[in-house]
């Protein structure tokens, strides 16, 4: 026979050397905004990706230009046998990508020079120069293509 007492702890009667369940424990919420700045971060990095991406290729546009010299009718007649080139030249006036810039104007001068030299059509060329100065071997070899397109 067991002997019931009352239970102080929990306000009732209860039987010798029972004890009262410990109350449930709480479910442990998960968060969420560790997920979402995670989230949020790879989406950064994917944009940032893209938009490099997106100017590295504008770049190498920019530098491989327009692929040679491009026949437009400023004035006159659009059959006449005689032309004038209008070539031009920007940036720094080197033969290698380096601290002054890249090469890719200073090469697509060089081959418009030479083009318009094998151009039969070509009389006359108009040379605009748009450059802080560059290395002196690309400007040597610049000054030796105009000399020989003049003769």
């Amino acid at each position: 026979m067991s002997e019931t007492f009352p239970n102080t702890a929990g306000g009732g009667f209860g039987q010798v050397g029972s004890q009262t369940p410990p109350p449930p424990t709480p479910r442990r919420r998960r968060r969420l905004w560790p997920w979402l700045l995670g989230a949020l971060l790879l989406v950064a990095l994917g944009v940032s990706l893209l938009l490099n991406l997106l100017m590295a290729v504008g770049l190498t546009m920019q530098l491989a230009g327009p692929g040679g010299l491009r026949e437009e009718l400023v004035m006159g007649d659009p059959l006449a046998e005689q032309k004038v080139a209008l070539v031009s030249l920007k940036g720094a006036i080197v033969d290698s990508a380096g601290a002054f810039g890249a090469a890719g104007t200073f090469r697509t001068t060089v081959a418009e020079l030479e083009q318009a030299a094998g151009d039969d059509a070509v009389k006359a060329v108009v040379l605009v120069v748009d450059s802080p100065g560059g290395g002196v071997t690309a400007s040597d070899v610049l000054c030796h293509k105009v000399r020989r397109l003049r003769e």
